[in-house]
């Protein structure tokens, strides 16, 4: 064996042929984009057209690529239409990559956006609010598990009065007034959920929904529904990015 192999350790695998090969061909690269596509996208001479579909699926790691720079700066519309179509898909898939406590602490910075829109409907009813802290201080090991799922039974008292409600909602062709109050209800509904839903996926989809159907409350129509639910959805995402960023630097 030659002096110069030894203590090299010498690629058996396709894969690693390819990674390690900087001038690796267009179909290896698109081969690759199927078996790792974490590793095509920091491929050095990974095409334009491979890139942009693994970073429609893994938009975090796309940003931090060699290639993200000049990729937007070719097409920075693009990149923009993406974050426009996939924002919702890119915050959760992103916030599933944050540790669990920081998954709740999210969580629960996205209910406190939206819990005034409860608390307007209950001004006195302080359950919700006392379930949101204690979530987020269990997160951060201030308090047992025990006193966490106290506050947040007694939140969840609160949300069943409200489901109820909701149940018994008029669906049909009805004045704007009933519109207007149904969709105040389900935005009440939404602010609620946010704080005490399971997981952290489904605390942002009800603060989603509930700024949207505030939204439509003060502006009467589903235009303003949609721009509200959008613009909550853009938060949500910029600040997991930051979370992200933040807990990848510990």
């Amino acid at each position: 064996m030659s002096d110069s192999l030894i203590g090299k350790q010498i690629p058996f695998t396709r894969e690693q042929i390819i990674i390690d090969n900087p001038c690796a061909s267009v179909a290896d690269i698109e081969w690759l984009l199927r078996r790792d596509p974490l590793a095509a996208l920091r491929h050095p001479n990974c095409p334009p057209h491979i890139w942009w579909e693994g970073a429609t699926h893994l938009p975090l790691d796309a940003m931090k690529s060699p290639a993200f720079a000049l990729m937007t700066l070719a097409e920075p519309d693009r990149w923009v239409d993406l974050e426009a179509r996939f924002m919702t898909y890119w915050t959760d898939h992103a916030c599933q990559r944050l540790s669990k406590e920081m998954q709740m602490i999210f969580a629960m910075e996205s209910a406190a956006r939206v819990l005034p829109i409860f608390e307007a409907d209950y001004p006195r009813e302080s359950r919700p609010r006392l379930a949101m802290v204690a979530r987020q201080l269990f997160a951060q090991k201030k308090i047992t598990l025990d006193q966490c799922q106290q506050a947040r039974r007694g939140a969840e008292e609160v949300a069943r009065t409200v489901a109820d409600r909701v149940h018994q909602m008029k669906y049909e062709v009805a004045p704007i007034e009933i519109v207007t109050s149904n969709m105040c209800l389900l935005a009440v509904r939404g602010a609620l959920f946010a704080v005490v839903a399971e997981g952290a996926r489904d605390s942002l989809m009800n603060a989603r929904e509930a700024e949207g159907y505030a939204a439509y409350t003060r502006g009467g129509d589903a235009a303003a529904q949609e721009a509200a639910t959008q613009k909550e959805a853009a938060w949500q995402w910029q600040r997991v990015q930051q979370i992200y960023a933040e807990e990848a630097d510990l």
